[in-house]
């Protein structure tokens, strides 16, 4: 959640997504984020104007809207918005006249906010400046920058609040060890800008004329002790030039400062690495310095010079990057040591890992063809649901059929149309049947789908019709057949009563032991003449055995062979989707 307000002081509040905000030292703060113009977001949508300021609850800064660029999504429109840190708002001032050459540092800032909402704080003290031709004819912020390069100093803004010290952060803040408190720094070295010899002068000379070139009083010519110790070779860098008066151990330690007789080495260290280890606290703000431990073992003190956080969502990674080291040659040659030897073990450890790849490869190939066989399998199921027609061919199977290759049921798929397959599990309480699961693996190899399981009813009581079905449940539930499974009952042996009242009940009884364990798909088999003479059917579809050419009125399947295509097998046609 942000808070926004208009030129004209009115407050909304606004649900946010991905807001993030990136501090880099010497730099303004900026925010960026998205929100969706839901019905609770329609004031913040319109508050999408020149000059609204944002407010981020969790650092209780505020930021002026810069851009927001808005596109179609669905019914709504979807804002991504940028905005900068309210301390931008210096550039609102331009400063026409200049001050004096000579100038202390209040000097300068009470001129720079004269008239301004901003303020500021100064920890320590700062000579007095000489500007060669004045301070002024500038924006405020270009002022501000110039200012930081002439007395040497770094900043943070607190909303209107300017904080100036000579180095801002706290010293000692935090500990990194690579793999002990980090899962990883990364790091970053550029040779570039590498020099090792520069000339500086400082203390002008008064000229009469004004056209006439600038000579100096003061003039060193230093080069870096690293020429000397590394073998380096001499490498000039840009002179410097200073319109003051110094004495020569400012004008020298100036210059060491402008010359960059070392790499530019920067870590970064993502924040979902670190939020898994607590142990060692540290202290995370722009400017803290620290120790790192990189992957060579090698300590180094560092800076954090920028942050990316994301203060709304910890799900998001944060990070944050670590300013120039400087590693001397001795540094260099031990760290390049330590990585020599690492790679030597990393060989060893990736020719052991690409042995073992090698003996799991066909395993691993074999478990994927299976996957894409089964895959396949579901698409083909639902590109069948997508195309459903009435009259469907399935087979039901039992022990009677055999234990039939792959090729016999492939054979039914692909020249016979057959697209399902109802096998036989259970009979009364002591048999099942012990190729379901062959006969199941076969089927579904053959991309055909299990409609369901049946059971064959002996039952001559009620009692004994909760027994069975109570067994036929435990084997459904031991083969794994999804509650979506038809469940069917099989009523046709002469061992079952011929009183209708008393099979009707004993097939209701069942059917409902079936359904109360989580299975609704229930289906009575039997001959059409059966159904309504020998009993009443109570399961939710009927399965009927006519062997023709003619379909029985109200049957969701009908078997209509028991020698399909000459194969000695029963077959049905299906008039419910919901059977196949």
């Amino acid at each position: 959640m942000l808070v926004l307000q208009n030129v004209l002081g009115d407050y909304t509040a606004i649900k946010a997504q991905d807001v993030q905000i990136v501090d880099t030292l010497g730099s303004f703060q900026t925010l960026s984020f998205n929100f969706i113009a839901t019905p609770e977001n329609e004031v913040a949508a319109k508050m999408m104007i020149p000059m609204t300021v944002i407010e981020v609850p969790e650092n209780k800064q505020k930021y002026r809207l810069l851009t927001a660029n808005s596109a179609k999504v669905g019914s709504y429109l979807q804002y991504s918005v940028t905005a900068v840190h309210i301390a931008k708002d210096m550039h609102r001032y331009y400063r026409e006249s200049r001050l004096p050459q000579t100038q202390s540092l209040r000097a300068c800032l009470d001129f720079m906010f004269q008239g301004t909402p901003f303020n500021y704080v100064i920890a320590g003290d700062f000579a007095n400046f000489y500007f060669s031709e004045g301070f002024g004819e500038n924006f405020v912020d270009e002022l501000l920058t110039q200012c930081a390069n002439d007395f040497k100093f770094e900043y943070y803004f607190d909303n209107y609040t300017l904080h100036i010290a000579e180095q801002i952060g706290k010293d000692e803040a935090f500990v990194y060890v690579d793999n002990v408190n980090c899962a990883k720094i990364s790091v970053s070295e550029n040779y570039e800008s590498i020099a090792t010899h520069i000339i500086g002068y400082s203390n002008p000379k008064q000229s009469e004329s004004s056209t006439s070139e600038t000579t100096y009083d003061q003039r060193i010519d230093y080069t870096s002790p690293i020429v000397e110790n590394a073998n380096w070779p001499v490498i000039d860098a840009t002179p410097v030039k200073y319109d003051q008066a110094l004495d020569r151990e400012t004008l020298l330690s100036r210059m060491k400062a402008s010359l960059q007789d070392y790499p530019q080495i920067q870590y970064t260290i993502d924040s979902v690495n670190f939020k898994r280890f607590t142990r060692i606290k540290n202290d995370i703000a722009i400017g803290n310095q620290g120790w790192l431990r990189d992957r060579f073992g090698i300590d180094v003190k560092t800076r954090i010079s920028a942050l990316t956080w994301y203060p709304q969502d910890p799900s998001k990674t944060d990070a944050i990057t670590f300013g120039n080291v400087m590693l001397d040659p001795v540094t260099w040659s031990v760290r390049n040591q330590k990585a020599y030897d690492q790679n030597v073990k990393l060989g060893r450890d990736i020719r052991k890992a690409l042995e073992y790849q090698q003996r799991t490869n066909a395993e691993a190939l074999e478990k994927q063809n299976e996957i894409i066989k089964q895959m396949q399998q579901q698409i083909n199921e639902l590109q069948n649901a997508d195309n459903w027609q009435s009259g469907r061919l399935f087979v039901d199977l039992s022990s009677n059929n055999g234990d039939q290759p792959l090729s016999w049921y492939q054979d039914l798929y692909n020249n016979h149309n057959v697209r399902g397959a109802l096998l036989k599990l259970t009979e009364g309480t002591g048999y099942t049947n012990d190729i379901f699961s062959d006969q199941r693996t076969n089927a579904q190899k053959a991309q055909l789908k299990i409609v369901g399981a049946y059971h064959y009813l002996k039952a001559q009581t009620v009692t004994q019709a909760i027994a069975e079905a109570n067994y036929f449940i435990n084997q459904v539930k031991a083969t794994g057949l999804s509650n979506d499974s038809v469940l069917a009952v099989d009523v046709e042996d002469n061992v079952l009563p011929n009183d209708k009242a008393t099979l009707t009940a004993i097939v209701q009884t069942f059917n409902k032991t079936v359904s109360e364990a989580g299975y609704f798909k229930t289906c009575d088999y039997a001959p059409l003449s059966w159904f309504g003479t020998r009993f009443d059917s109570s399961a939710k579809y009927k399965w009927i055995a006519a062997w023709g050419d003619t379909k029985p009125d109200g049957a969701d399947a009908w078997q209509f062979t028991k020698n399909f295509a000459g194969l000695n097998l029963d077959c049905s046609r299906s008039y419910n989707k919901e059977i196949l």
